[in-house]
């Protein structure tokens, strides 16, 4: 079975978007449904640690069979804040497997991804203010721009965003300068 990826990427996904907090989610049931619309065989399932637990290490680890490609991933076991849970219930578990199905779906199929760009970024920007007050920050319309052209890089060469920012080696401690020079790079690649 063919995915066109790019255009999964591109689609409008707002209809089954919900808003968490502060956070937007696709529903696990959505993800289910249009996973099963594009491949009928679709199938998922939780795998346990060597121990037999669902838990690993504050972890749940998923594998999903789309398309005919086999995919696991550790996702983590958060709270409503997105903050990780020392000693999960099974309710949290349910939970982050929920989560993990989900964003593996969108990792996968493209559907949606676009609402986890910069995740990954959010994590640097908050350590980066705790860690240091000497790094000059980039003014909101830098970062706005390099958000746009992330999106953009990441598309046209079926990256993830999180490998455009490794390959550009932009951290949320990164100077404006550094953004800016990444932002030049990757329009000379566009063009």
């Amino acid at each position: 079975m063919k995915l066109d990826f790019k255009k999964n990427y591109e689609t409008n996904v707002k209809q089954y978007v919900e808003k968490k907090g502060q956070f937007d989610y696709i529903s696990w049931s959505y993800c289910q449904k249009l996973a099963k619309e594009i491949d009928p065989n679709f199938k998922w399932k939780m795998l346990k640690s060597e121990s037999g637990s669902l838990n690993h290490d504050g972890f749940v680890l998923i594998s999903m069979t789309f398309c005919d490609n086999e995919i696991e991933h550790y996702y983590p076991i958060l709270n409503f804040q997105n903050k990780p849970i020392a000693s999960p219930t099974s309710f949290d578990i349910n939970n982050a497997q929920m989560r993990g199905l989900a964003k593996l779906f969108s990792m996968e199929s493209g559907l949606g991804l676009s609402l986890f760009t910069g995740e990954d970024l959010a994590m640097y920007d908050k350590k980066a203010t705790k860690e240091t007050k000497t790094t000059p920050k980039a003014n909101n319309d830098v970062k706005e721009e390099f958000k746009v052209l992330v999106k953009q890089y990441a598309t046209k060469f079926e990256m993830l965003p999180n490998e455009v920012f490794a390959k550009f080696e932009i951290t949320g401690a990164s100077s404006e300068s550094d953004i800016s020079s990444a932002i030049n790079s990757m329009k000379m690649d566009l063009e």
